[in-house]
């Protein structure tokens, strides 16, 4: 049982990282352990990619592929909660999880975001999926104001 789990999990995983990925020929596969559920990540030869040898966007993607594949094959559908989700990722990445991610992610998706993170243009992209959207402003009183940055 552990084993089959354990398969249904990498290929979710892989699937995952699939979408979010922008170098489709850096990492075919993402293997899950059964006994100690580490992971490892292999190339399209079949070789063991080094996670210390990826980027810091890649390690992001990677880190959010597997809580995206542990989210979608989990029977309770917990909310998700995403700290200054795009900071390390260049403009491919920030591209795949505005479109396949933040939608997809869970029935409800927290993003606690700085100003720069999420322009007018992403904003836009994801407003059909925004149910309220604060900012939490630091003066000498901190409040919190509806509506994003700019609007």
């Amino acid at each position: 049982m552990v084993t089959l789990n354990t398969k249904n999990l990498e290929y979710t995983i892989s699937t995952m990282y699939h979408d979010l990925a922008n170098k489709e020929d850096m990492i075919m596969e993402i293997k899950v352990d059964p006994h100690t559920f580490t992971t490892e990540l292999f190339d399209y030869d079949g070789n063991q990619i080094k996670k210390e040898g990826i980027s810091e966007g890649e390690k992001e993607i990677y880190a959010i592929s597997v809580l995206w594949g542990l989210s979608k094959l989990s029977p309770h559908k917990l909310p998700m909660i995403i700290d200054t989700p795009l900071a390390k990722l260049d403009t491919k990445h920030v591209s795949n999880i505005t479109k396949n991610f933040f939608p997809n992610a869970s029935g409800q998706v927290i993003l606690l975001s700085q100003d720069r993170e999420i322009d007018q243009n992403i904003y836009t992209l994801i407003k059909p999926h925004i149910n309220q959207s604060y900012t939490l402003m630091q003066t000498d009183q901190d409040k919190i104001k509806p509506g994003y940055f700019f609007k």
